[in-house]
């Protein structure tokens, strides 16, 4: 049990830091000051707060991180629809025509 309450937490944490490091690289090119001191902000009072509610509220806490994790996945792959469109235009073909094997000559 122990190693699987390890790998989860593993799981999870990994998809926090990815989505936190795509937002972070989403918002910091803009050339205002104004995004990234309201998403830094956000991020403080966000990670602060859920810290304090899991130790008041854990179940709700629990609720909340899975349905912030769920959220970041489906960000993640509504991006990766995104950037996939632009590149099949580009490259001419399917993204998926070109990863499948090689079909033999007749």
């Amino acid at each position: 049990m122990q190693v699987l309450a390890t790998a989860i937490g593993a799981a999870v944490a990994l998809a926090a830091h990815g989505s936190k490091t795509a937002l972070r690289a989403a918002v910091t090119p803009s050339p205002e000051p104004v995004s990234n001191i309201a998403l830094s902000s956000t991020e403080d009072v966000a990670a602060v707060g859920l810290t304090w509610f899991a130790t008041h509220h854990p179940m709700a806490a629990a609720s909340i991180a899975v349905l912030l994790l769920v959220a970041a996945l489906l960000a993640a792959r509504a991006l990766l629809r995104a950037i996939q469109r632009p590149l099949r235009r580009l490259l001419g073909t399917d993204l998926e025509e070109a990863q499948s094997p090689a079909k033999p000559l007749p």
